[in-house]
């Protein structure tokens, strides 16, 4: 039997539809490229195999269509070819997340972090070996905490603890040199200061600001010679105000599309054929503002001379204090 189905799976690799046929015990077999069931009572065989097993099996009975298309579908999961189950992906993505905790749990104790305050002068004394891994733990920490965002009740669930507080300042440098220490060593230039607070958890402030730096480096068209930044803005006349703005150079987004952006699946005008949204990541990063009161925009000059559509692209954080 071994020897039978070998062979069959050997001479039916190029075969792209499901066959069916009977084995040397009388049973209905289907094979569908590399995946074969067996032991099978198939509709359209039941008259070419042992009246006793058609009997004894009896409720082992499948039809040609059902079978059929049950082969294809698994294989397809099997092979990641359409769609991956959801426990699948999400057993593999808590296991991830437990392993790089532990990661991130050691690389802290090398780089001998004291407190939250002395991270940035740890961090700059550290090995160059343990700023690597640092930033790798942290960086796939921000690619699993992206996918949750992805989840549909995750904003109308997600409830932020108002009695912690954070420095901004802090979550800005921390995050900058992350990406200036990443292993394609991105140029990232950064100015202002500020010494307010913000009420809430760092780690989905510090998410935002990782989607926006990302999408700056990656939409950047001169990454030599106008680098991506950031610059932090306080303003403490009238209206009393932090403003983080995240520019990178590259083209410009429509007048028209100023505010679709942030809308889900967004895609520009000029860009009709494409079937998907930008993959930005926007409408997740104006709800995570959100969560912390603050407003995200987009701003632009637009150059005078037609023809050009190249300039600055700003997304400012802008969050009011006393309010």
């Amino acid at each position: 039997m071994l020897k039978f189905y070998s062979q069959l799976l050997i001479e039916n690799k190029i075969n792209e539809t499901p066959r069916i046929g009977i084995d040397c015990l009388g049973f209905s077999y289907i094979i569908y490229k590399s995946l074969c069931y067996i032991g099978l009572i198939i509709s359209s065989q039941k008259g070419k195999m042992p009246n006793k097993v058609v009997k004894k099996y009896s409720d082992n009975i499948f039809s040609d269509i059902y079978i059929k298309a049950r082969i294809v579908d698994d294989y397809k999961i099997i092979n990641f070819e359409e769609y991956i189950p959801i426990s699948l992906v999400t057993g593999n993505i808590h296991e991830l997340r437990g392993l790089n905790s532990k990661i991130v749990s050691s690389v802290d104790e090398l780089i001998d972090f004291k407190s939250e305050k002395d991270w940035e002068s740890s961090f700059d004394k550290a090995d160059k070996n343990h700023k690597k891994i640092y930033v790798a733990s942290r960086l796939t920490r921000f690619i699993l905490d992206k996918l949750k965002l992805t989840r549909p009740d995750f904003f109308e669930t997600a409830r932020i603890n108002t009695d912690k507080n954070f420095e901004i300042q802090r979550s800005v440098n921390k995050i900058v040199k992350i990406f200036r220490n990443d292993f394609k060593n991105k140029h990232l230039y950064s100015e202002g200061f500020t010494n307010q607070n913000m009420p809430g958890e760092k780690e989905y402030f510090e998410i935002l600001l990782m989607i926006l730096i990302e999408n700056a480096i990656k939409y950047s068209i001169d990454l030599v010679r106008l680098y991506p930044r950031v610059r932090i803005q306080e303003t403490m006349r009238r209206g009393q105000k932090v403003t983080i703005t995240v520019s990178s150079y590259g083209q410009l987004i429509p007048k028209e599309d100023k505010e679709r952006i942030f809308e889900p699946g967004f895609r520009s005008n000029i860009n009709r054929s494409i079937a998907s949204g930008t993959g930005m990541g926007l409408t997740n990063a104006r709800k995570l503002a959100a969560l912390f009161n603050c407003t995200l925009t987009y701003d632009c000059e637009y150059p005078v001379e037609q023809g050009i559509n190249a300039g600055w692209n700003d997304f400012k954080i802008t969050y009011m204090l006393n309010r």
